[in-house]
């Protein structure tokens, strides 16, 4: 626990200067914030990556931004926040994170259909470098209020997500299996 700890810490420092020079920063002052850093669930992995979030007010939408590195090239991955930021499982973290954001026990689908889990956020597509860059909007998504995504976990699954299209396990996971790299949503602080 305390290498996934030190190495999270270690992460946090490299991306966190990349990406100040790469993405908009989000200003405490005047919005809620958030981060997420990433990292491998399953041994021999070698994902990493990081998500900025910032809310301008209780009822503002939800801007999310970022990067990941180490997918496997031109790929696609289901995108999801899980109900739990618990990461104690030893195989692979990813694991222990619980079932998809669902607090209106409603079926998975697309995020932009009308029946899904709050948690559902698409596919995350890999260029041929095996880079997914995050960049999208959610009103239904919030850094605080009764639905806040504040200790929980985004999880980035090894197959792509069929929206819940079909039968069975596809109406709860969206076929995506493991999750392949995740990480907790921690507030930011005001510096």
């Amino acid at each position: 626990m305390k290498s996934i700890i030190l190495g999270l810490i270690v992460i946090s420092a490299v991306f966190g200067h990349s990406l100040a020079n790469e993405h908009h920063h989000c200003d405490p002052k005047t919005h809620k914030c958030a981060v997420c850093v990433l990292t491998s669930g399953p041994p021999g992995k070698n994902i990493t990556g990081m998500i900025e979030m910032q809310q301008q007010g209780p009822n503002g939408s939800l801007s999310l931004f970022g990067e990941l590195k180490g997918l496997p090239p031109n790929s696609e991955h289901g995108f999801h926040i899980h109900e739990s930021g618990d990461l104690h499982h030893a195989q692979n973290p990813c694991d222990s994170t619980g079932g998809h954001y669902n607090p209106l026990k409603t079926h998975h689908g697309s995020p932009e259909s009308a029946t899904h889990h709050m948690g559902d956020l698409g596919n995350l597509r890999a260029d041929e470098h095996g880079v997914a860059t995050v960049n999208m909007t959610s009103t239904e998504l919030s850094l605080m209020g009764q639905y806040s995504v504040i200790g929980r976990a985004f999880v980035i699954h090894e197959m792509r997500d069929d929206m819940g299209v079909n039968e069975g396990e596809s109406k709860n996971t969206g076929n995506t299996g493991m999750g392949i790299a995740c990480g907790v949503i921690g507030r930011m602080h005001a510096a």
